[in-house]
């Protein structure tokens, strides 16, 4: 029952969307409310419970025709709002995040915004239950990295679900126990091609590094 009281107090935030938001998009963030762990992948751009608010905003700005200003305004603060709920939980889900290289590429909103959001993953990465691995170039093609959308894999109390983003629009999620077995399959495949969670973390501060170098050598007077 305490159990119950203290699952549906965490989830109050959820409810205050639930006349907005897509089903799928709902279900996704109560899944990840109860989850133990989370298991992210994404190849283009930092995912969305990483994200700083400016990023985001660059980010979600790319729906254009796709949602109106007000949507968009609040996807953006429910990113805020997940982030804040599930990071400062007295009991934190493990997040086990795989990125890829190109995204520390990958000048979302400017190098400026940038270089906040790759501080912003460092800072996260330092928290204990918080594990980020970089999938680096040199891995060379991994090939199921050439067809997969962005996935997450949320796992509480022995069962699994699957949820991949459908564009801007909403989540697909599934519990099917073959689906969500090949997507973890697949995830521990791409793992080990990874960088290390030290390794990633100083290929993040060698970019930040070259972010920085690059912004002062453009404002540096010219002769």
């Amino acid at each position: 029952m305490y159990q119950a009281h203290v699952q549906k107090t965490q989830e109050i935030w959820i409810d205050k969307y639930a006349d907005s938001l897509p089903s799928g998009f709902l279900d996704m963030l109560r899944l990840e409310s109860r989850a133990s762990s989370i298991h992210l992948f994404n190849a283009a751009v930092v995912p969305g419970l990483f994200q700083t608010e400016a990023y985001a905003r660059a980010v979600v700005a790319q729906a254009g025709l796709l949602l109106s200003k007000d949507v968009q305004e609040e996807r953006i603060q429910v990113r805020m709002d997940r982030q804040k709920y599930l990071f400062e939980k007295d009991t934190p889900p493990d997040i086990h995040l795989l990125l890829d290289q190109a995204a520390l590429q990958r000048h979302v909103g400017g190098a400026a915004i940038l270089i906040e959001q790759l501080y912003h993953v460092v800072e996260l990465a330092r928290l204990p239950h918080v594990h980020v691995q970089i999938i680096p170039f040199s891995a060379g093609v991994i090939w199921p990295m050439l067809s997969m959308p962005a996935y997450t894999i949320y796992k509480s109390r022995g069962s699994n679900v699957v949820s991949t983003e459908q564009s801007f629009i909403d989540q697909k999620n599934s519990d099917n126990e073959i689906e969500t077995a090949y997507f973890m399959t697949l995830f521990e495949g791409i793992r080990a091609q990874s960088l290390t969670h030290d390794e990633s973390l100083k290929c993040i501060r060698t970019r930040i590094q070259q972010l920085e170098e690059q912004l002062i050598a453009a404002h540096a007077p010219h002769d």
